[in-house]
């Protein structure tokens, strides 16, 4: 029940995010189209999202070969994205839920250290896509810790869950037992009585 659950969870993160890219990408094409120059596209895009929540999940833009263009955090634009820091190697090879839920649970435990391409990254590059008439990629990022959290707070739920249930069941059980149990002990009572 955790794994269904948390493949939900994993597949809606994963399509809102695939929205929110290609969302980003249509209205990052559509400024180019109506003529409006590259750098004030840039500054556009960066003032829009400069700031924004990061805690779930964000969008960056970044160009051909890997330069961040527009990020949330001014810091990280200008330094390159390395192919090995992201689940996704390519705009065609999208990752799925069942994927994320078996990188997420199947991760390497040595020395506590994940098994995810660059420890450094609080997330991780879930969907790229491109930006019609230009050589820029909006990439789709999740947060594995946050996500990693909420996976943990399911179990905790289903497994409070299942000992309540446990718990009342076993009551019930005895009760209904004892209940039974004294009917019974009645009964022979009154046949021993006659006796």
């Amino acid at each position: 029940m955790v794994k269904v659950s948390t493949n939900q969870f994993l597949e809606i993160q994963i399509e809102s995010s695939k929205r929110e890219a290609r969302e980003f990408a249509e209205l990052v094409s559509s400024q180019l189209e109506n003529g409006i120059d590259r750098q004030t596209v840039i500054s556009n895009i960066q003032k829009s999202i400069e700031g924004t929540d990061i805690e779930s999940g964000f969008v960056c833009m970044f160009d051909w070969s890997g330069v961040e263009i527009c990020h949330p955090d001014p810091q990280k634009i200008g330094k390159k994205t390395n192919p090995d820091e992201s689940y996704v190697r390519s705009i065609d090879n999208e990752i799925n839920s069942e994927d994320f839920y078996g990188l997420l649970t199947n991760k390497k435990q040595k020395g506590g250290i994940r098994d995810f391409p660059n420890e450094d990254r609080n997330s991780e590059i879930i969907y790229l896509y491109p930006v019609k008439n230009s050589d820029w990629i909006i990439a789709a990022h999740a947060n594995i810790s946050k996500i990693e959290k909420q996976i943990e707070k399911l179990k905790f739920n289903f497994l409070l869950v299942y000992l309540l249930s446990s718990a009342t069941i076993v009551l019930l059980s005895l009760l209904t037992v004892r209940f039974l149990g004294s009917y019974y002990e009645k009964t022979l009572e009154l046949k021993n009585e006659k006796l």
